[in-house]
């Protein structure tokens, strides 16, 4: 017998023999209890007065748990528990009043209690009073503190010299029985009546003995001493504490057991009997190797379960565990086991896919103490002799798995059976194996689905499709020979087919590469290997029936405006092959005499396009009539069919008549004859013979008012849909008097010195001046033919009505006022009569020459379709007005047509600075009448025939509706105006109702009804009348 300085009583006799070993590890293991008694016994003389508390996030009532510090195992241990809200970690600050303390982590127990151990060894001795300030991780990545929580611990040294408690020992024998890994096996209890045979008492020791001699909070780490370095060290930590207490052994024998089960790198153990109050559970674990070199004790939490961590052993197979109780710092032996620590892993082949030559290498369920690295599969042909092993690297997959996929191009295209190991490299470097498996992989032959598709019967032609394509010495090229049977294979090719994106192939077979044969079409397949040589796979066949020639013949694209259109043939069959697609087309009205055969041209898509313009034919309106021939590569032409197309006019067939000069601008002057009546006076009778032939007729001016004529003027006919523009003036040189005579007739001339203002993209359009150059020969022609007069003949130059207006424009000079003789015929009515008839008759030659000349019906169609001239942001101000518009006028018996362009004169399209900002689109004025709100705004008005800038008050609104519903009410509003407007609100039509508001006075602008017929004509504003 030992006796050891510090209490504990250690037999050892040497004279066992073969138990000496035994003997050996029990020695140090009862040291290394001694020890881990002591540890306890020296903490637990501390005073701790903590009481629970519950500690939750300010802002969040329902974010916490219940926090407090309890000594376990002679430790200090903080506890949240009874955990509320998303917590998903736990950080603290552990301080005292005199020190800022430091960081401390928590770790989730097996309970979900969030755990840490309390270190108060940087704090001073004198420190009672600690504080724990927790900070919680939210599962939404947030972080928030809790309540801080204060107790008190007060640090006590006790000493005593009582050495008479012994270790207990309940029971239990040494032999334990292995068990399988991840199985459950119940403790082996001492057996009380062996227990002295195994301590004899012993008067010398020396051999090595191994011992664990610190504990840490949740593990006590192993160290190797000889047994007098364990006497001394054990016996120097035990005196300097003086506080050692060793309990006498118990002859009670434990009933409770410890049980294990193994998961992966960790070793969970669960002591199953009862813990009181107070007491902690120990477990001391080892493996067999190198003795109890790596003995590591663990803590077992309340409920009595504690988690090892393999890793820290490094060793497989058998595992002592021993369990003991930390009771009122006693250390008693419990029970003890011995389970069978394994490295294993479940290994399964899927996939297996014998077109790619491939499978799929899974391992699952895997359990690797010494953790784990990297898993390696080696794998090769069993055929092979390992002549083409490969060692593969599996990939860790999400659930913990690892996977890896096997491909026969690494193993020189091998099939049949492979052999598949399993290794595992440690961490420690280590190579385990684990297991193998074996997979067959059949070998393939060379295969595909042959499909015939897309057969096209009017093209003659259908597509092979191979899919499905297996090939297992490689594919070169896939050829598809084809040939009729017909043709006894005199006309056989060799198709080679093309690689798809999805891994089919496909080869296009065309009639047209075999003499354009009919019936039945043989394709059979061929594979070329990577070696050259040809494998038969399959065949197919369609038949491709004989066709007669034909097309699909549509009009389209017709273009009233332009006075065109195309005729398009789809669907072309030409059994004999297509040379050329030819269309003749004429007028229904001119009998062929101005047929022309265009030629159409192919298209990407595999029509034919030709275009037909009247330009071609003569200009001629109305049926047009376009046949179609195809000229076959033999030569031969054939009629396929035909197509009929209506082009009516492109003109309004309106003329807009600019009387020259008007009000304050008299013009010439002589003899008391002024040329703004002069022009006036031919204006009209013009208007009359054009109205007369079919035409209608706007005027820059029907009374003796001013117009300005630098943009007004053109402008006014820009806004109209008027075909053409004639200005009327009366010449003079200057002089007093002179001998001067004739007419002559003027179209614009490009001058850089003038440049356009309003006109800058039409002012010099081919187009438009090729027409103004015809218009001034006609009416010049038809003048001088007309009248006698003298031939001035044809001039050019860049008068502002020639440069600004938009559409042909020409001025005409009808005579000299400065003539007598010339002056003297011009004033009278009957000459007028004679150059108006004669203007007319030029303008109407004008139409013969350019298009067709108005037919019935042709106004009415134009109306209908002039809409389509407004712009989208025109277009968008009118669908806003409309509706209100429609209503309001139908309600007060306003011709709708006049409201409408009234609004848009007033608002230009809703875009004045009255319309955006009062809502005023009628440009009514705030008289005395008017009670509402106003706006002030600088306005033009025409005061005795000159035209002045004026600063009025207008009436403003709330809305566009408010506008226009007191439009409707105007009228209506006092006894004067509902008796000076009543013939405006009793006509039936624009014509009368513009007529009657000239009348009434409503602007002073007397050209403001032309303005708003001018607008209504222009863009069909009529046919949203509902009189």
């Amino acid at each position: 017998m030992i006796q050891l300085s510090f209490g504990c009583v250690l037999n050892i006799d040497l004279n066992m023999g073969f138990e000496e070993e035994k003997v050996k590890k029990r020695t140090l293991f009862f040291l290394s209890v001694c020890a881990v008694a002591l540890n306890g016994y020296v903490v637990h003389a501390d005073s701790l007065e903590a009481p629970s508390q519950l500690v939750t996030v300010p802002n969040l009532p329902g974010t916490g748990g219940q926090l407090t510090v309890v000594e376990e195992a002679g430790q200090m241990k903080a506890i949240l528990s009874n955990i509320t809200g998303e917590i998903v970690g736990v950080t603290g600050q552990f301080k005292s009043e005199t020190n800022t303390g430091k960081t401390i982590a928590f770790t989730i127990d097996a309970s979900g209690q969030y755990v840490a151990y309390l270190d108060r060894s940087s704090f001073s001795d004198e420190d009672r009073t600690f504080t724990l300030a927790l900070t919680v991780n939210l599962i939404d990545g947030s972080a928030h503190n809790l309540d801080d929580y204060s107790f008190n611990w007060v640090k006590v040294a006790e000493n005593t010299d009582d050495d008479s408690d012994l270790i207990e020992n309940t029971s239990a024998t040494e032999a334990s029985k292995p068990v399988s890994s991840g199985t459950v096996v119940d403790s082996v209890e001492k057996d009380s009546s062996s227990s002295a045979s195994e301590t004899q008492s012993s008067s010398t020791a020396s051999s090595s003995l191994v011992a664990t001699v610190t504990d840490s909070s949740n593990a006590t780490s192993a160290s190797t001493l000889t047994s007098t370095q364990t006497t001394s060290s054990v016996g120097s930590q035990l005196r300097s504490a003086s506080l050692m207490r060793i309990a006498t052994n118990s002859s009670a024998q434990s009933s409770a057991v410890t049980k294990a089960s193994q998961i992966d790198q960790t070793l969970e153990l669960k002591y199953t009997g009862s813990i009181n109050s107070g007491e902690v559970i120990k477990f001391a674990v080892w493996s067999d190797e190198n003795g109890q070199d790596d003995i590591v004790w663990y803590n077992a939490d309340q409920t009595g379960a504690a988690y090892v961590d393999l890793r820290k052993h490094r060793d497989y197979g058998k595992y002592n565990i021993h369990t003991y109780v930390n009771r009122n710092g006693k250390m008693v032996y419990l029970n003890e086991i011995v389970v069978d620590v394994k490295v294993s892993g479940t290994v399964t082949i899927s996939n297996v896919d014998s077109q790619t030559g491939s499978f799929d290498v899974t391992i699952s369920n895997i359990t690797a103490p010494r953790g784990l690295t990297k898993v390696y599969v080696p794998t090769w042909t069993e055929a092979g002799g390992q002549d083409d092993i490969k060692w593969y690297e599996a990939n860790r997959q999400s659930d913990g798995s690892y996977k890896l996929t096997v491909n026969k191009v690494n193993h020189k295209s091998e099939v049949g059976n492979y052999q598949i190991h399993v290794y595992y490299r440690g961490e420690d470097g280590s190579m385990t194996g684990i297991g193998a498996t074996t997979v067959n992989l059949p070998e393939l032959k060379a295969s595909g689905t042959v499909t015939a598709i897309n057969v096209n019967d009017q093209a003659g032609s259908y597509e092979v499709k191979i899919s499905n394509v297996v090939a297992p010495k490689g594919i070169r090229k896939i050829f598809v020979p084809t040939w009729t049977e017909a043709g006894g294979q005199d006309d056989i090719v060799w198709h080679e087919a093309e690689r798809q994106s999805d891994g089919s192939y496909l080869a296009k077979i065309t009639k047209s590469e075999h003499k354009n044969g009919t019936g039945k079409y043989i394709s059979h397949v061929y594979y070329q290997g990577l070696e050259g040589t040809l494998t038969a796979i399959g065949a197919t066949s369609i038949t491709l029936p004989e066709l007669k020639t034909s097309g699909t013949i549509t009009a389209i694209n017709v273009n009233d405006q332009d006075g065109s259109y195309e005729v398009k043939i789809s669907n072309v069959i030409a059994p004999k092959g297509l040379n050329k697609v030819y269309v003749p087309t004429w007028t229904e009205a001119g009998d062929q005499d101005d047929i022309v055969w265009h030629e159409a041209q192919l298209q990407s898509d595999g029509t034919y396009l030709a275009k037909i313009t009247k330009s071609e034919h003569k200009n001629g309106t109305g049926i047009y009539v376009s046949h179609v021939y195809f000229r076959m590569l033999d030569g031969s032409m054939l009629a396929v069919g035909g197509t009929q197309v209506e082009l009516p006019s492109a003109r309004s067939y309106t003329i807009y008549i600019d009387p020259g000069h008007g009000g304050v601008d008299s013009g010439a002057s002589y003899g008391g004859v002024y040329e703004k009546n002069l022009a006036l006076s031919v204006a009209n009778k013009l208007k009359a013979n054009l109205i007369q032939l079919g035409y209608q007729v706007l005027m820059t001016r029907t009374d003796d008012y001013s117009v300005d004529f630098k943009t007004e003027r053109s402008q006014m006919a820009n806004q109209s849909n008027a075909d053409l523009f004639i200005s009327i003036h009366f010449n003079a040189t200057g002089l007093p008097s002179s001998d001067a005579t004739g007419i002559e007739t003027y179209w614009y001339q490009y001058d850089p010195e003038y440049q356009p203002k309003i006109n800058a993209a039409k002012h010099n359009d081919p187009t438009r001046l090729a027409e103004s150059e015809i218009l001034a020969n006609q009416v010049q022609t038809s003048l001088i033919s007309g009248t006698g007069a003298v031939n001035r003949g044809v001039r050019r130059d860049t008068f502002a009505v020639l440069r600004e207006t938009a559409i042909p424009a020409i001025l005409v000079e009808l005579g000299f006022m400065d003539n007598p003789s010339d002056l003297q015929k011009i004033n009278q009515d009957s000459y007028q009569t004679k150059l108006a008839n004669a203007l007319a008759q030029g303008i109407d030659n004008w139409y013969g020459a350019v298009g067709s000349k108005p037919t019935s019906g042709t106004s009415t169609q134009k109306k209908s379709t002039e809409q389509s001239q407004m712009t989208t942001s025109q277009q968008s101000f009118f669908n806003k007005i409309l509706p209100a518009i429609q209503q309001v006028s139908q309600k007060n018996s306003i011709v709708t047509s006049v409201m409408l362009a009234q609004s848009i004169l007033e608002s230009g399209w809703g875009t004045s600075q009255l319309a955006t900002n009062a809502y005023n689109i009628f440009g009514i004025k705030a008289d005395s009448s008017w009670k509402g709100n106003t706006y002030t705004v600088q306005t033009k008005e025409v005061v005795n025939g000159k035209t002045i800038t004026v600063e009025k008050q207008f009436r403003a609104y709330k809305s566009l509706l408010e506008s226009i519903s007191d439009y409707g009410s105007f009228f209506t509003s006092t006894a004067w105006r509902t008796k000076n407007y009543a013939s405006f609100l009793q006509a039936t039509n624009y014509e009368t109702a513009l007529t009657s508001f000239l009348a009434s006075g409503y602007a002073t602008d007397p050209a403001y009804a032309e303005k708003l017929k001018s607008l209504i004509q222009r863009y069909g504003l009529d046919q949203y009348d509902l009189n």
